[in-house]
């Protein structure tokens, strides 16, 4: 019930949005909805775990430190990846998603499908494309101070299509099998260029929309792994887990990203580190850039039941403000009384630039809108 409850919500928040700050506008302007009123009139919704709590097993965990180069639309750092073995059978190896590989050339199964679709990228630059590049990965040992160097193992796979061009997926062999119900630790260091806006990830100007960007490893089940290539007709899959989750980057940018803001610390260099950390979710997302407007309140969705809802906004949808915050607001509400109680600590709705391509997705608390359609 609980897993069910965190996949409810993140369909059904952004969904919700859509319908409810199209019909709050036509039929409620001007007013509020009584929540109160409505609370009293439905079943109070089944509990959910305190705050700090996790709300399903954390399979796979993240504690990533990233640096975002904005001359050169580069992020680089590091991720420690702690993954435990929860189906029946040992793990001799393990796959992992490089999703911004597909964005690296015309010969991913990514482009290839979109050429498809009729589209084309001539007009990109070399600057443009982006990738997702592993410079190293250890294993961590026992004692979790010596490290087994794994980075002269790893292979590309293709289980989809065959596409031996294609750079979205690969395995990693191990030492030793991973028995069931054992945790192991990786050490990865990356660097991901980010692309030209595509599928609702990229940078345009200086506005940065960043989703499906670290190495992320896949879905093992009791039949084998679950890790498709990237292909434009797919969804993502991941086994939920807690992020903890450093980004620097230039002081007069304005960031948003998936959990609570736990921190931010000047560097002294007009760079700050922005530190943000949820548990029982199964990806992590952010925006950036310096003219986002924030909007941040606390909203009692329910009786006794509080969530922090921020809003980041174009300068130029000052007059959309109080219409998408009213669509969180509803959305929350309303769906924690028809579905259960929303389990995290924040939401938050990002407006994106125009022409940022980035609009109309979802992931775990933070969503995108789309003003201009509305």
């Amino acid at each position: 019930m609980k897993k069910l409850t965190v996949l409810l919500f993140v369909l059904l928040i952004f969904v919700l949005a859509g319908v409810f700050i199209h019909s709050e506008w036509k039929a409620n302007r001007g007013t509020e909805v009584d929540f109160q009123s409505n609370a009293e009139s439905v079943s109070p919704p089944v509990p959910v775990p305190a705050a700090d709590e996790p709300l399903c097993p954390q399979v796979a965990s993240y504690t990533i430190d990233v640096r975002l180069d904005t001359e050169n639309n580069l992020i680089t750092g590091t991720e420690r990846l702690t993954w435990t073995n929860t189906t029946d059978n040992a793990a001799i190896e393990l796959w992992f998603h490089l999703y911004w590989n597909a964005f690296s050339n015309t010969d991913s199964s990514f482009l290839r499908d979109s050429f498809l679709q009729g589209e084309s990228f001539d007009h990109f630059r070399e600057e443009d494309w982006g990738f997702c590049r592993i410079q190293s990965i250890f294993l961590v040992n026992g004692n979790g101070k010596d490290r087994t160097d794994l980075s002269t193992l790893m292979e590309f796979r293709h289980p989809d299509d065959g596409n031996t061009l294609d750079r979205t997926v690969f395995s990693l062999p191990l030492p030793r099998p991973v028995a069931p119900g054992e945790t192991v630790t990786l050490d990865i260091s990356f660097e991901s260029r980010v692309p030209r806006p595509i599928s609702r990830t990229g940078v345009y100007r200086n506005n940065y929309f960043i989703a499906q960007w670290f190495p992320k490893i896949g879905v093992l089940e009791n039949g084998g792994w679950n890790c498709h290539q990237f292909h434009s007709f797919s969804e993502f899959f991941a086994d939920y887990g807690t992020y903890d989750v450093r980004i620097t980057l230039p002081s007069q940018y304005v960031i948003g990203a998936t959990g609570e803001h736990r921190d931010v610390m000047d560097n002294g260099d007009g760079t700050s580190t922005h530190r943000f950390v949820q548990h029982s979710v199964h990806d992590f997302a952010w925006t950036t850039g310096p003219d986002y407007l924030e909007h941040t309140e606390n909203f009692e969705f329910l009786p006794g039941r509080t969530t922090e809802i921020t809003l980041l906004y174009q300068p130029y949808h000052r007059h959309l403000k109080e219409r998408y915050l009213q669509a969180v607001r509803n959305a929350i509400h309303f769906c924690s009384l028809w579905y259960g109680a929303y389990p995290y600590t924040t939401a938050t709705c990002v407006d994106p630039a125009f022409n940022s391509r980035a609009g109309g997705m979802e992931y775990p608390t933070l969503f995108t809108g789309g003003a201009y359609f509305l």
